[in-house]
């Protein structure tokens, strides 16, 4: 069930909201979960776990980064839309502030912890693909969260997207003006040439980011999120419009058919000369997302279960996490020259799964959990402190 706290009130019939929806937080968890199969498929093959279909759906784990970036457009638009559409004074810098207590805290420790992994990486001889861009200006750029601008470097690998989220949610205040106030017509249109411009033209980029390596990264990384989080704002309106009858079944098949299109797309899409990224299942991801968010069915019943909620709250700590654990990981299989079979290579596959969700979880609740409280509280203090001085002497005083 979702949460009991309502918090949002549509603008669309006076619809109140819960706080958030759980099927949603559950894909989170399910996002993560790809990216990290991915990376212990590229880190630790020795351990790796595939077959005919399930290598090119794990080859394709860079996907679940775009599956993050258009949820989180659905999401912020869902949480703030209503709120910074006719922002009332303080509302924006609020928003900001929030926006920061949910992402800086786990950034900061694990790009310290990545930091001092180079470190002792470097001291004992180790060489990197980016070593002549671990430098000082990189490692600021990393602390202002600027690692996906030229000339940085993400030490801390996953990071990227981090850099790249809070650009979007720089500029969601003047994406929020103006959604309210799109016709139908145009939301649909605009979707559709999003859809189209992040088929053809991520396809384009991607058949040609060898031949300009340096640039074409930076290139893919600030595309992915231009084109994915203004589909989660335009798929948040769309469902807005969609009447709710909490007995309906086909939220799920949308989430089922956005799987199997997935899946597919994962299947035929050949691996690319640098990246692979089948884009062809964009369409897919907004509908799996788009019936999430509907509910309904058995779909949406399993990924609003308590397992799958829990792995999409502590989803970011993991996915902060899990790129370190696995180098680490790598590291020791490699001293001792162990390449597991049969039993010994499951058990091997386990352990570092639950270290990797131990870490993540820890991380979750040592780190980003009372980082965002303690912003929060501040945010709150500005507000509280912000209201006592517009209001006027005699009324404080309660005359």
């Amino acid at each position: 069930m979702a949460s009991k706290t309502l918090l949002n009130i549509s603008r669309r019939g006076g619809t109140i909201l819960p706080e958030q929806i759980d099927p949603l937080t559950g894909i989170r968890g399910v996002a993560a979960a790809w990216v990290v199969t991915f990376h212990l498929q590229l880190l630790t093959p020795e351990i790796a776990i595939g077959g005919p279909v399930l290598d090119p759906v794990v080859l394709s784990g860079n996907l679940g980064v775009d599956l993050f970036f258009i949820l989180s457009g659905f999401v912020i638009s869902y949480t703030y839309l209503g709120r910074l559409s006719r922002p009332q004074p303080g509302a924006v810098s609020r928003f900001f502030l929030l926006r920061v207590a949910r992402i800086y805290p786990a950034h900061l420790v694990t790009f310290l912890a990545a930091a001092v992994l180079i470190g002792l990486a470097s001291l004992a001889g180790a060489t990197f693909v980016f070593g002549d861009r671990y430098t000082p200006l990189t490692f600021v750029m990393n602390l202002a969260m600027m690692q996906a601008v030229p000339p940085a470097v993400a030490w801390n690998d996953p990071a990227w997207s981090i850099s790249t989220e809070f650009a979007a949610y720089l500029a969601f205040p003047l994406l929020a003006l103006v959604l309210p106030r799109l016709p139908k017509w145009l939301t649909l249109t605009l979707t559709g040439v999003l859809l189209a411009t992040a088929v053809v033209g991520l396809s384009s980029l991607l058949a040609t980011a060898d031949q300009w390596p340096y640039w074409s990264g930076y290139a893919l990384m600030w595309m992915r999120i231009a084109l994915a989080f203004p589909l989660g704002c335009l798929l948040f309106l769309i469902w807005s419009w969609i009447p709710r009858d909490p007995g309906h079944r086909w939220g799920g098949w949308l989430v089922l058919g956005g799987t199997a299109g997935t899946i597919a797309a994962c299947v035929l899409t050949p691996a690319g000369p640098v990246v692979t990224l089948p884009v062809a299942a964009y369409p897919f991801l907004c509908m799996a997302i788009l019936g999430a968010a509907l509910q309904g069915g058995v779909a949406n019943r399993l990924l609003g279960s308590r397992v799958l909620t829990w792995a999409g709250r502590i989803s970011y700590s993991v996915y902060l996490t899990h790129f370190l654990v696995l180098l680490v990981i790598g590291t020791v299989l490699e001293r001792l020259d162990l390449v597991p079979t049969g039993f010994l290579h499951a058990a091997l596959w386990l352990v570092a799964w639950a270290i990797i969700v131990g870490v993540g979880a820890a991380t979750y609740y040592l780190v980003e959990e009372p980082g965002r409280v303690a912003i929060r509280r501040f945010a709150d203090a500005r507000a509280t402190a912000r209201q006592a001085r517009k209001t006027p002497p005699e009324q404080s005083a309660g005359a």
